[in-house]
């Protein structure tokens, strides 16, 4: 498999860590902030949006002409910043998307067992939303637990058996992260 993007593993708090990476880059072309539930979708972007920043939340719960109006303003530029779930994984194509941030890693429900497991193409759509159209991508990964680290290293293994993929960058160093990412 052919990856033309840059992985990055972030570990972090969770309350402050988007807000700084918010100031250092994800303003700078446009970003999808991936999270697990509409709950968090909206947390995530009222966090954002009550700090400065013109993100929207994108989720199943909209009706038809809002998420319509949200594609619209977003494929425009008027938004930088697009807060949703799986919803927008599959099927959207958006020029100026540079950046995923997956701040939940994807998961999906073992209908046998019971429990949550690494849903990798689910974390193979949401990547594809960057680095489309002949354009380097880079998607971030942010973990707050030892099984978020779980799951990203399951899905690493999934694509790249033995070899690794993912690179780790500190949350507290947005300076270095942006120096990774060969952002000025």
């Amino acid at each position: 498999m052919n990856f033309d993007f840059d992985f990055f593993l972030v570990e972090l708090q969770l309350t402050t860590s988007l807000n700084g990476m918010q100031r250092s880059f994800l303003t700078i072309g446009q970003s999808i902030v991936f999270v697990e539930t509409k709950a968090g979708c909206n947390q995530v972007a009222n966090t954002l949006n009550a700090v400065g920043y013109n993100c929207a939340a994108l989720h199943s719960d909209l009706e038809a002409h809002e998420r319509d109006a949200l594609m619209r303003a977003f494929r425009e530029g008027a938004c930088k910043v697009l807060i949703t779930t799986n919803v927008l994984a599959r099927g959207v194509d958006v020029n100026n998307v540079c950046m995923v941030v997956n701040y939940d890693m994807p998961t999906s429900k073992d209908l046998s067992t019971g429990m949550f497991v690494p849903d990798c193409q689910s974390y193979l759509h949401r990547i594809g939303r960057t680095g489309r159209f002949g354009r380097k991508g880079t998607a971030i990964n942010l973990v707050q637990d030892m099984r978020s680290k779980q799951i990203l290293a399951a899905i690493e293994n999934h694509f790249l058996p033995g070899r690794e993929m993912i690179q780790q960058a500190a949350a507290d160093d947005i300076e270095g992260l942006c120096e990774l990412i060969q952002i000025e």
